[in-house]
C-alpha cells in the first residue's frame, strides 16, 4: 500500500479502521524499521494526534511538522534520537504533509 491508496479510502473508512491501516503502512515503511521500539512508538503517537487531519484530507501542515521536529530536536537525548533517526521521523512526518 502507497500513501495515495491510504487517502484514497481515508474518509470511507471508520476511524479505527483507518488507524489500523495508518500503523500498517507506517511499520511497513522502510524508513521506520532501522528505529527503534521507543522510537517507533514516539513517531506514531505523533502521527496519530493529527490522524483526524490526515483522514479529513487536510493533512499535517508544514507549520506543525516543523513544530513537532523542533520539539524531537530539543528532546533527541532524552528520546536517544540519533541525526539519522530525526531525519528518518521527518521523512516519515513529510509523507502525511499536505
Amino acid at each position: 500500500m502507497d500513501i495515495q491508496e491510504l487517502m484514497a479510502t481515508a474518509t470511507s473508512d471508520t476511524h479505527e479502521h483507518f488507524r489500523k491501516k495508518l500503523s500498517e503502512f507506517v511499520y511497513g515503511h522502510y524508513k521506520y524499521h532501522n528505529l527503534s521500539s521507543a522510537n517507533q512508538k514516539l513517531i506514531m503517537d505523533i502521527i496519530y494526534k493529527h490522524t483526524d487531519a490526515i483522514r479529513n484530507g487536510i493533512g499535517i501542515s508544514n507549520h506543525t511538522i516543523e513544530e513537532e521536529n523542533y520539539k524531537l530536536y530539543e528532546n533527541r537525548i532524552r528520546f536517544n534520537l540519533s541525526p539519522e533517526d530525526l531525519e528518518d521521523i521527518k521523512e516519515i512526518l513529510d509523507l502525511f504533509k499536505k
